[in-house]
């Protein structure tokens, strides 16, 4: 049986859900913000914040959204990669 996982919404991150799987995310009609949103699984957004905190020295991070600033953390927290192969261009 797989270990319970929580997921926080995207949109107000104030919601959380838990479930008996590991996903990136789940969508769902969040009842917090109304939205229907993704729930993100929480080690993303544990490294989303870690990066707001500390941004990667090599990545102009303000200049992504938040979509792309939750991409770039699903990577790095689910699927290994490292914060240096990313960039945001010129």
């Amino acid at each position: 049986m797989s270990e319970d996982r929580t997921y926080r919404c995207v949109s107000c991150l104030e919601y959380t859900a838990t479930r008996g799987f590991n996903v990136s995310h789940v969508a769902v009609t969040c009842p917090v913000c109304e939205s229907f949103e993704r729930l993100v699984n929480e080690a993303v957004v544990e490294q989303f914040r870690a990066f707001e905190d500390a941004p990667p020295d090599h990545l102009d991070w303000n200049a992504l959204g938040k979509t792309e600033k939750f991409l770039v953390a699903e990577r790095v927290a689910r699927r290994g990669r490292d914060v240096e192969e990313f960039s945001t261009g010129e």
